[in-house]
């Protein structure tokens, strides 16, 4: 009585197990997820040019980082410095909060956040 007993719970097991792997698939983002790096603008303009060159080389060695300069509005030329650095880095994108919320998406679920502060 227990040989079937222990069969039935073996093809159970077997099939939970093809099962898991078949829906495997279907469970994650069929894209890799993207990370989006806020670094906000702000501060002295000098120190604003050596973080941005840092984070910019950071987001280089992972291709799917995205740099995301927040800008805050406090300092207008150290926003002209970010708009600036933007231009010929499609990697770089700047924005107030609004624009944020579109860098994110619809797939933010997916997609990590990391918050630059310093």
């Amino acid at each position: 009585m227990q040989y079937p007993l222990l069969t039935a719970i073996a093809c159970a097991a077997l099939l939970c197990a093809l099962l898991a792997v078949s829906f495997r698939g279907r469970l994650r983002p069929g894209v890799l997820p993207h990370r989006l790096v806020v670094l906000p603008v702000r501060g002295d303009p000098a120190a604003l040019e050596g973080r941005l060159y840092y984070e910019l080389s950071r987001a280089r060695q992972d291709r799917h980082t995205q740099l995301f300069l927040l800008d805050l509005g406090e300092n207008a030329e150290a926003s002209d410095i970010a708009r600036r650095f933007c231009q010929d880095q499609p990697q770089v994108l700047t924005g107030d909060l609004t624009a944020l919320r579109g860098a994110a998406g619809d797939e933010a679920v997916y997609k990590a956040v990391e918050f630059v502060l310093y």
